[in-house]
């Protein structure tokens, strides 16, 4: 009988990269030295720390002290999530902290992307450090910097591709452009999540425009300031062509049909292939529909997704629908992921998409409770289904949604492999079972959501 050890031990790297959890990966690395070899790399490839995770301060203490004395393992880190930091500490235990900090990134020579968006965990020594962190392409950190770090340190993060700020303070705010003269030759990415701040504004923008030949991804969160006019400069400024663009918490004045006027001037928009906005429900009528699926009309969409800025008056406003009737109509052929978030769909919307879509990958929504019975018919039709969420406007009595998903997920394509209900969400696992004529068929079993990643449906920070 063929053992598992008789496998080539070239097929070991391919083997592993299918397993998620790092605690899994750890236990793989005592099996013996071949397993160690291969699983030690990708175990420290990536290294995420959320601040959900049980005794965050233990494991930021631990994980620095580790790659301040192992260096060879300090090495093999490309990728670094600080998403809690401890607080509270004792003097010196947090001074030894920040030092074991700063001799450990030291050694993150290989170090190509960076997360640090704990507030008040950011220093001007750990910015300096990660400026000599030559391979060092991503940053994504917290940009309330008031008595924390000197923003002029960020003049000294260049060659950068992404950048991703969150709630920016005005010292980050006011230096912003001198970081993209520095740094914007190279930049590919640029998010900006704000909370109602007025510092972004059009002047900004603009001015910021003429350092950004490159962008590709631009995704604007929460800056009420920002017009057609700033946004429409950053476009018109680009040679590359803008592939995503996120426009979401954006003024009420932001005026789709002028914006649409400049991309078409400029052909900004004829690579885009993901497009993510908000609207408000009140708001969204025949001329503001018109306005939006013009300005998509050239585009090569795959991704389109859309946030009511308030569920409450969404929840029963018609014309959600028709944007989404009219966005399939145009780009359903090519739609691999549609999300309509905070706005209930209604049944003949969904079959819409479930029928006109042919290439889709990715559903989320938002349904009636009432709904439910009749959406797996619908979910059926659209056979290369990965990845469905269903929110549900009005929780049922009683509500079991293990049973409810399960319902609907023995009715999806066999390709499904995550599967969501309100807060919950699942990996899919097919169990293959022999009927009693010989013929092998399989079940979809609901098993524990391992992936490192949050789901995209838990990354609401939508204004």
């Amino acid at each position: 009988m063929a053992l598992f050890s008789d496998l080539p031990i070239d097929l070991l790297p391919s083997i592993l990269e299918q397993i998620l959890k790092a605690s899994h990966l750890a236990q793989l690395c005592l099996v013996n030295r071949g397993f160690y070899e291969v699983a030690v790399p990708q175990l420290y490839s990536r290294i995420i720390i959320r601040h959900w995770y049980h005794d965050v301060k233990t494991k930021v203490i631990c994980l620095f002290r580790t790659l301040t004395e192992y260096e060879r393992l300090a090495l093999m880190v490309h990728q670094l999530e600080i998403g809690d930091f401890p607080k509270g500490l004792h003097a010196e235990q947090d001074d030894a902290l920040r030092e074991s900090c700063i001799r450990g990134l030291r050694n993150t020579k290989h170090l190509r992307a960076v997360t640090w968006t704990r507030d008040g965990s950011l220093t001007s020594e750990i910015i300096q450090t990660l400026a000599q962190c030559t391979e060092l392409r991503s940053i994504s950190f917290n940009g309330n910097s008031a008595s924390h770090y000197n923003p002029r340190e960020l003049l000294k993060l260049t060659r950068l591709e992404s950048i991703s700020v969150v709630m920016p303070s005005a010292g980050v705010t006011n230096l912003f452009h001198h970081w993209m003269r520095a740094t914007g030759r190279t930049l590919r990415s640029l998010t900006l999540i704000c909370k109602d701040t007025r510092l972004f504004d059009d002047v900004l923008l603009e001015e910021m425009a003429k350092h950004l030949p490159s962008l590709e991804r631009l995704s604007l969160v929460g800056c009420p300031k920002a017009t057609h006019k700033g946004v429409g400069a950053l476009i018109k400024q680009n040679v590359r062509g803008v592939l995503a663009l996120g426009l979401e918490g954006i003024t009420p004045a932001f005026d789709v049909a002028s914006f649409g006027a400049i991309c078409a001037r400029e052909g900004g928009l004829v690579s885009l292939k993901s497009f993510t906005f908000t609207f408000e429900p009140s708001l969204l009528n025949d001329a503001s529909i018109n306005g939006i699926v013009a300005l998509l009309a050239d585009s090569p969409l795959d991704l389109f997704q859309a946030y009511a800025t308030d569920r409450e008056t969404a929840l029963d406003a018609p014309m959600v629908g028709v944007l989404i009737d009219r966005i399939v109509r145009a780009h359903g052929h090519r739609l691999t992921r549609l999300s309509v978030h905070r706005a209930r769909l209604r049944l003949y919307t969904i079959e819409g998409i479930c029928t006109m879509c042919p290439n889709l990958r990715q559903l989320f929504m938002l349904i009636d409770s009432s709904d439910l019975p009749e959406l797996g018919p619908l979910l059926a039709k659209a056979r290369q289904l990965t990845a469905v969420h269903v929110n549900i406007s009005e929780l049922p009595v009683p509500y079991e949604p293990n049973t409810r998903a399960m319902a609907l997920l023995s009715q999806c394509s066999p390709t499904v492999t995550q599967f969501g209900i309100d807060n919950r969400v699942w990996q899919i696992a097919r169990h293959v079972e022999v009927q009693a004529d010989g013929q092998l068929t399989t079940r979809p079993v609901l098993t524990t959501y391992e992936n490192p990643d949050i789901p995209e449906q838990f990354l609401v920070v939508r204004a």
